[in-house]
């Protein structure tokens, strides 16, 4: 059997009022964190996304640098073995 309370109403309604409250917050908490989930991981994508072409630029230029230093080693080796043929 329920009882009265002051307000008129029986204990099991507040009780049940108060669940669906505390339910219906819980709801609307899980909902933004699930929004802001998605914001963060959409937003996270895009980093990397551009992370990612950054890199590539950064490799290509490496690569270049690379190829660069390599030809004017080639160059120094191939004045230094003159200097030496010419002494």
């Amino acid at each position: 059997m329920c009882q009265t309370g002051d307000d008129g109403e029986t204990e099991g309604a507040i009780v049940t009022d108060q669940w669906k409250k505390e339910v219906e917050d819980a709801l609307t908490v899980m909902g933004g964190l699930q929004a802001r989930q998605g914001r963060v991981l959409k937003e996270h994508s895009e980093w990397l996304q551009e992370h990612d072409r950054t890199m590539a630029r950064i490799e290509a230029s490496l690569a270049g640098q690379a190829a660069a230093g390599k030809a004017t080693d080639e160059r120094i080796e191939k004045l230094l073995g003159r200097v030496e043929n010419s002494l």
